[in-house]
């Protein structure tokens, strides 16, 4: 019995040497918030704007921003009908900003730059990457993503943002007014704690968020953050949805390979 004992703790150790060095760091996730915060859940029918209260084929950002070389990026956010919802990061150029004045950009692949940080997410081909200065860990000890989920209730969007670290995870959420279509405000920002709630209230300042057209619109199937079960309603929705993924990234991989056919096109 002592062997057999013994035998087990030097697996145990093993398996725990083994993922520290190979960058299995989720074993020990601290999660920084109560999951009683965590509201919305995707689901294989979810669609929070079913009334197309906002348009999903483009971004908001911040109105009168004016460009400012000394910056390396500029934020946005998108939503998607399937109630993804993701900050992400723009190329700061002179050129960004007069396609701004247009409302309009064409190639929005051009201003998939990451910015000077740590590490960053960001889009680029339509897929979502994450890209490391020479300085930062190696890709095995990162499991990070930024994004979320967002319904809308009358006039006021709530999205639910995760930031996901080797070793943590964290929740903030936000809420925007729906002046119109092409026009929403920042109210407020929460960010949530296991003893306590910091809140950030905005609806005094002039924060507008103006939507701009963009294409062509990284699909939310690299969206990172959807493959996590716990950010689904039902096990078999995730399970559906991870089955789509696959056909999508081997439909993406046939068609830069060129070896696709009418359907990968489409």
């Amino acid at each position: 019995m002592m062997k057999t004992n013994s035998t087990h703790i030097k697996i145990i150790i093993s398996i725990i040497l083994l993922c520290t060095l190979n960058g299995c760091c989720a074993l020990f996730k601290k999660i920084d918030f109560n999951k009683s915060e965590q509201t919305l859940f995707f689901s294989s029918d979810y669609n929070p704007n079913s009334d197309n209260k906002i348009y999903t084929d483009g971004f908001y950002w911040f109105k009168n921003k004016t460009y400012n070389p000394d910056l390396w990026y500029e934020h946005a956010l998108i939503f998607y009908n399937d109630g993804t919802f993701t900050p992400i990061y723009l190329k700061n150029d002179s050129t960004l900003f007069t396609h701004i004045k247009n409302k309009e950009i064409k190639n929005f692949d051009k201003y998939n730059n990451p910015p000077a940080l740590k590490y960053a997410n960001y889009f680029k081909n339509g897929t979502y990457v994450t890209e490391f200065e020479d300085h930062a860990p190696p890709l095995k000890y990162i499991d990070d993503f930024n994004g979320g989920i967002y319904t809308i209730k009358g006039d006021t969007i709530i999205a639910e943002l995760y930031t996901e670290y080797c070793t943590y995870r964290g929740l903030k959420k936000s809420k925007y007014l729906i002046i119109n279509k092409s026009l929403i405000k920042l109210i407020s920002y929460e960010y949530f704690y296991k003893d306590s709630t910091q809140i950030f209230n905005y609806a005094e300042k002039d924060f507008e968020l103006e939507f701009i057209k963009a294409t062509p619109m990284p699909s939310p199937f690299a969206a990172k953050f959807r493959t996590k079960k716990w950010m689904w309603a039902d096990k078999k929705d995730w399970k559906e949805y991870m089955r789509q993924l696959k056909e999508y990234e081997a439909a993406k991989n046939r068609r830069q390979t060129g070896t696709g056919n009418k359907h990968d096109y489409q």
